[in-house]
């Protein structure tokens, strides 16, 4: 019963980080239209459209925290694969399940700072002085929420790096997806 629990979390986590990467994609896409239309405008009318910089701003700083947890659950985070091919596979995964709890470490301390500091925005109305005047916590709250995808996420792979260390498995996942190119190419 309880790993039907686990596995429908696990699930519904997965759709929400899916989502999430969806909606990078529409943002970049709104964002794009969003500068060519002012461009547009301030050519051929001579106006601009109110706050379009600054919501290109929050948009920009927004994009990462969607998107950071599912580029990690795909393992399409930068890797130094210079150093990791000197390793054998056990030593590999060893590196990894470190590497995922430091990540999962800091990004929850993060995640708490960020947390107490959007609720002080909450209680105080903070808002940044702008043309849009966004309430802080907004924001803030959006960026509390990607660090702790982030921290569950990099639990999830160090539960997955030591599974398959204990199965000894010789490769690590997602190699393939890694790659543009044939490993006969780089021999």
């Amino acid at each position: 019963m309880t790993m039907k629990i686990f596995g429908k979390l696990a699930s519904a986590f997965d759709h929400l980080l899916t989502g999430l990467s969806m909606l990078t994609g529409v943002l970049i896409l709104f964002m794009a239209a969003l500068v060519s239309t002012n461009i547009t405008m301030r050519t051929l009318l001579s106006r601009s459209i109110p706050g379009t910089i600054e919501l290109c701003e929050w948009i920009l700083l927004l994009i990462p925290f969607f998107g950071a947890a599912w580029l990690l659950r795909k393992d399409g985070h930068v890797r130094m694969d210079l150093f990791i091919q000197m390793l054998n596979a056990k030593s590999k995964y060893i590196l990894n399940i470190i590497t995922s709890v430091v990540v999962s470490l800091v990004c929850s301390f993060f995640f708490w700072f960020v947390a107490l500091n959007t609720w002080r925005y909450y209680v105080t109305g903070a808002y940044r002085p702008s043309v849009l005047n966004f309430p802080t916590y907004i924001f803030s709250g959006i960026m509390a929420a990607g660090f702790l995808f982030i921290a569950i996420q990099s639990l999830r792979n160090t539960a997955r790096y030591a599974a398959e260390l204990n199965k000894g498995k010789k490769e690590l996942p997602g190699k393939a997806e890694r790659t543009n190119y044939p490993e006969s190419e780089w021999k």
